[in-house]
């Protein structure tokens, strides 16, 4: 399916494990650039099954602090000078 998302640098927050993991993936195999927020570092073999599959970026981030997040958005901007899109997906 092409979604048309190549290149798009998208925030996924809880893109780390569970559902949000195939969302980060499911991206990546449109060509899309998932940004992780989570709180929990990404397990190692899910960081490696990412890194095998395309380009991401992963940033720890405790969503339920306003000012983390913020500054969570603002290293994306720095990083890749745009955001694209957003899926909310941490529970």
């Amino acid at each position: 399916m092409n979604l048309h998302l190549q290149d798009r640098v998208i925030i996924v927050t809880g893109g780390g494990s569970g559902i949000g993991a195939a969302i980060s993936l499911g991206l990546i195999a449109e060509g899309a650039i998932p940004v992780i927020f989570g709180h929990q570092p990404l397990s190692a073999a899910f960081a490696a099954e990412l890194e095998q599959h395309g380009q991401s970026h992963f940033i720890r981030v405790e969503l339920r602090d306003e000012d983390a997040c913020r500054a969570a958005v603002n290293e994306v901007l720095r990083h890749f000078g745009r955001i694209d899109g957003l899926v909310n997906n941490a529970g």
